[in-house]
């Protein structure tokens, strides 16, 4: 009897614990790649229908047994136009993604010398002062496979500021330090 109330206890715990949200990555201000399907994955209550809409498309998925869940969303021309991404489910509170826009996505990455902000190069400083509204960034973990948090004890930010999308006009500053603009 005690065992079948502890199984019990943990499926009502891992339900409670499910919730409806994008992947860190998926933020207000994000940058979807063009011309090709777009992946949009997160994480909801297991066997829960999830709906994703994004510039006149929707797609559903249902959540796994461990409650990831991923659509896939047709290739978008590119668009400097500003959407909301929301993503809704039965009987929670629906999640958006606000600002976001299609286009150009570059990834950086490599040697110790990818680490080196725009700010440290004379001509790096001057391209990091100019205007580009169009331009966002992201900066992300050095580390790979293994949460920064639970690795490196000097890491002060939470994990969702680690990975916020940024307009280049927004924080120049952080961009003219970091090399991570796109």
């Amino acid at each position: 009897m005690m065992k079948k109330m502890i199984c019990i206890f943990g499926m009502l715990v891992q339900f409670a614990c499910a919730e409806l949200g994008f992947a860190p990555i998926s933020n207000d201000g994000a940058v979807l790649q063009c011309e090709m399907p777009v992946n949009v994955w997160g994480t909801a209550a297991p066997g829960a229908t999830v709906t994703v809409t994004f510039a006149g498309q929707e797609k559903k998925a249902v959540a796994s047994d461990g409650g990831k869940w991923q659509v896939v969303l047709n290739s978008m021309s590119a668009s400097s136009t500003a959407r909301t991404m929301t993503l809704s489910s039965s009987g929670h509170p629906s999640s958006q993604c606000s600002n976001l826009t299609v286009g150009e996505v570059w990834l950086a990455s490599g040697q110790l010398n990818m680490a080196f902000g725009l700010g440290s190069d004379k001509q790096g400083t001057t391209w990091a002062a100019q205007t580009i509204p169009e331009l966002h960034y992201v900066l992300a973990s050095r580390k790979s496979g293994i949460p920064v948090n639970l690795i490196c004890s000097e890491v002060r930010e939470p994990e969702s500021v680690r990975y916020a999308w940024h307009s280049w006009m927004e924080r120049p500053v952080t961009a003219a330090q970091h090399g991570a603009a796109r």
